[in-house]
């Protein structure tokens, strides 16, 4: 039986903002999607017919709730596909965490099944059907660094030259997306002063600069409903962080470091708390 496997990375929101609500109920934002080295596992078989998610973790739903079977059943209904197929999740990413874990599944869902069915879908075709999946699901065909604007769907790729070791925070609190939209208040004279993130050449910014341009427009709604998470991003700049903030709509929270040594240090001070830690670099691989 032919098995095709590939690692679905994390991502990171170097700042994020709300620019205001879309006619369609969605929203504009701007933010930079920093993909890093935290990563699950995909694996892709073929079956007669039906789809069937496999995982011994218990936040990945085995249903239609899952946007691995949503994939795979959205190339179904496109290509035509009458086979069917297993698909095995090992699951790193935490869930709810702002690093899209589930979007990632999903985009590398898309290539593997791609390749495993021959349907031999070109990117463009493979952009539109992510996109149907959810406004950050096309960013990770193509994992690395990239400004978004529109929904997230509007990418413009570049090559981040800046060198980072990172640590990320998990307080095993999950956030929904729905939900941070839902109560975010948007600060509409914050619109009045908006600069494109491209003015800044954010490819030639130094990782020292980059609290002078980025910050999260969630960051401040995260932490009025769960004041307790403060103190992680304060042990994170205690311990040297160049940067620091929370990622999407959270409960993750990063820190960029141009030490390894500082970064991980970092960690060790969360030794006595009961969240998950990751030591992380960016992700710069190129899919097949």
């Amino acid at each position: 039986m032919k098995e095709y496997s590939a690692k679905a990375c994390a991502k990171i929101n170097i700042g994020l903002k709300v620019l205001g609500r879309r006619a369609d109920g969605y929203h504009d934002i701007e933010t930079i999607f920093q993909s890093i080295d935290l990563c699950d596992e995909i694996s892709i078989s073929t079956a007669e017919k039906g789809i069937q998610i496999i995982s011994g973790h218990r936040d990945v739903p085995a249903d239609e709730t899952n946007l691995c079977w949503r994939a795979a059943q959205l190339l179904q209904a496109f290509s035509g596909e009458k086979r069917g197929c297993n698909i095995h999740i090992a699951k790193r990413i935490p869930v709810g965490a702002g690093l899209g874990g589930g979007s990632s599944d999903a985009a590398v869902t898309l290539r593997l099944l791609n390749r495993l069915w021959n349907l031999g879908l070109d990117d463009e075709v493979l952009f539109k059907i992510a996109l149907k999946l959810g406004a950050d699901v096309p960013f990770f065909l193509n994992p690395g660094s990239a400004v978004a604007y529109g929904v997230g769907e509007e990418l413009r790729r570049f090559e981040n030259k800046c060198v980072f070791f990172g640590v990320v925070v998990y307080p095993n609190i999950r956030i929904s997306t729905a939900w941070a939209y839902g109560n975010l208040k948007l600060n509409l004279t914050n619109k009045k002063n908006y600069i494109k993130l491209e003015t800044y050449f954010v490819e030639k910014l130094l990782l020292q600069e980059y609290p002078l341009f980025f910050s999260n427009d969630f960051e401040s709604l995260v932490l009025e409903f769960y004041p307790e998470l403060n103190e992680i991003k304060a042990l994170i700049l205690k311990s040297g962080a160049d940067f620091a903030g929370l990622s999407g709509s959270g409960s993750a929270f990063f820190g960029l470091f141009q030490q390894e040594e500082k970064a991980k240090a970092a960690l060790t001070l969360f030794d006595s708390h009961p969240y998950q830690k990751f030591f992380v670099r960016p992700y710069r691989e190129v899919p097949d």
